[in-house]
């Protein structure tokens, strides 16, 4: 569970018997069966089916046989023939049908859900087909599909800073995922990415980041910058498994799983009306578009983790590395910054003071 809670970014693949589900299908019996209080059984529940665990797992094999197969299996290579408390037919049956309403029950709180049975199945054919399906999974992750909207959907008369109200109904209505490369290439596409501002509570103090150059390309604004945020592009992934979803939830889900992934602490955007910037200078940044979450916390007591991946440290001696905390005046006048941050600084959290100077028309 620290594997997929708190480190996943150290593995590429996690193969887990008896998972989430499996414990969700435990906790199911259990209350049918009268051995677990309703609000026990509503605690645990509730615990195995946070996001931050169910964000992380892609697919759910089930796998389904009669209690005579089950039983027959488990004694095949032991000398005795003695029941246990659960390998008797009654209990499996009954556990069988659990599984079975609990797929039904679970299933769309999951990105893929796959039941089968395996009565005339060999060890070797089962094998395969977990084998096949989890290739074709992992296929699918490879290909990663990035959400985007029509630029014609957008107001070509917005500022470069404004509220998501001015592309709400773009945003719900219009956005769709693609292969990035495709997206990427497509000039009448903008790209959306949720950001958060992580920030001094109270003072005019925020954590910077800076990109591994070979994490961004030769043409990325991110290049050598420091950077005044952290997130990223919203993939598929960000939407399929939400059960009450908007498209700004997807936004917020996206920016919890980015900062997770580059600097390894949550962040649990509120903002139900943010900035966004869109910087339309014949850059790449025409075709991006980024949603803004300022984060405040005591970045005194944040402690965070660098992997070296695609956010660094250092990457040379006596440069801004990811994780320092600059004044914002000191962002604006010493450091090298691209467009957003400026725009940030500027005209969303001020360099004076926390109050919001783009609303006090300060800038």
């Amino acid at each position: 569970m620290d594997t997929i809670a708190n480190n996943a970014l150290r593995v590429d693949v996690i193969i887990m018997d008896r998972g989430f589900f499996d414990a969700l299908c435990w906790f199911e019996w259990q209350r049918t069966n009268g051995l677990l209080r309703e609000d026990d059984y509503s605690r645990f529940v509730d615990f195995f089916l946070a996001p931050r665990f169910r964000m992380m797992i892609d697919l759910v094999l089930a796998f389904d046989a009669s209690p005579d197969t089950s039983i027959e299996r488990e004694y095949r290579n032991l000398l005795t023939r003695k029941e246990g408390s659960v390998m008797r037919k009654e209990v499996l049956a009954s556990y069988r049908e659990i599984v079975r309403t609990s797929l039904k029950k679970y299933e769309h709180m999951f990105r893929q859900v796959t039941m089968s049975n395996t009565d005339r199945k060999s060890q070797d054919e089962v094998s395969y087909d977990i084998t096949k399906l989890t290739l074709e999974k992992l296929r699918g992750i490879a290909d990663e599909k990035i959400g985007h909207i029509p630029k014609s959907k957008i107001d070509s008369g917005l500022s470069s800073v404004f509220r998501f109200d001015e592309i709400r109904a773009a945003v719900e209505n219009s956005m769709t995922y693609a292969e990035r490369e495709a997206v990427e290439h497509d000039p009448t596409l903008v790209q959306l990415l949720p950001i958060a501002v992580i920030k001094q509570r109270g003072e005019p103090l925020i954590m910077v980041g800076r990109k591994a150059e070979k994490a961004v390309s030769a043409k990325s604004p991110e290049r050598k910058k420091t950077l005044g945020y952290f997130g990223g592009h919203v993939r598929e992934e960000d939407s399929n498994f939400l059960v009450n979803k908007n498209n700004l939830e997807v936004l917020k889900q996206c920016l919890y799983r980015e900062v997770k992934e580059e600097i390894g602490i949550d962040v649990d955007p509120s903002e139900d009306n943010p900035y966004c910037i869109w910087v339309r200078d014949g850059t790449k940044s025409e075709n991006h578009l980024a949603v803004v979450f300022v984060i405040e916390r005591d970045l005194q007591n944040t402690r965070i983790t660098v992997d070296g991946e695609e956010m660094v440290r250092y990457e040379k001696k006596g440069v801004t590395g990811t994780g320092a905390i600059l004044n914002t005046a000191q962002l604006l006048k010493r450091e090298k910054i691209d467009s957003w941050t400026k725009n940030i600084i500027e005209k969303i959290i001020g360099s004076q003071n926390t109050e919001d100077a783009f609303q006090k028309g300060l800038f």
